[in-house]
């Protein structure tokens, strides 16, 4: 069993039971489980920060806030890869703006998506480890077919991805893009104890 779902059955979670529980019997936990079931540990960072438990809870807090904001099936398909190989090009644990496009560059490996999704997972990886400020230019880079689609895909990542910053005590709330995302920092609290 992946450590994620031993640590989503722990009685420490017990006061977001309820909310775990309707996730989890959801098609967003479903897909969740199914991402834990068809890992690739060999492509992760082989590190304590940025290893697969990371990604582990990373996928966890995407798919939630997938099912929140009713992000389509396949929406959510796409986030979820994201959210589970978006530290796969990291080289070290250190501050790196430049991860996020190794990352992407590996994708075509790991995934197996081809044209305009393949490009949209890319593109969002890439934008995860960069200034907000600078996220359409990325995703034009990448010739994204759908822009304002492409641009929550990718701050619903870079959410996930900044709630696992309480690992390192450095989450900033005021840097989540989405409402919902503010809500779940004592369950990313709750996740690293």
């Amino acid at each position: 069993m992946p450590s994620l779902l031993k640590k989503l059955a722990s009685p420490a979670l017990d006061p977001y039971r309820p909310l775990l529980e309707a996730f989890l019997a959801s098609d967003y936990g479903a897909l969740m489980q199914y991402a834990l079931a068809n890992l690739k540990p060999a492509y992760f960072h082989p590190s304590p920060i940025h290893g697969q438990r990371h990604n582990e809870r990373v996928l966890l807090y995407g798919m939630l806030l997938a099912r929140h904001e009713r992000f389509s099936m396949r929406d959510a398909q796409l986030l979820s890869d994201a959210c589970v190989y978006h530290d796969i090009g990291r080289v070290n644990d250190c501050v790196d703006d430049y991860h996020g496009e190794r990352s992407s560059a590996k994708l075509p490996e790991v995934l197996d998506l081809t044209g305009d999704e393949l490009r949209i997972v890319q593109a969002m990886t890439e934008a995860h480890s960069k200034d907000d400020r600078i996220m359409d230019d990325i995703l034009r880079k990448w010739d994204v077919p759908d822009l304002p689609r492409s641009r929550i895909l990718a701050r619903a990542l870079k959410d996930a991805d900044g709630l696992d910053r309480v690992r390192l005590d450095l989450l900033d709330p005021r840097y989540l893009r989405f409402p919902y995302s503010r809500t779940l920092i004592p369950l990313a609290w709750a996740m690293v104890k």
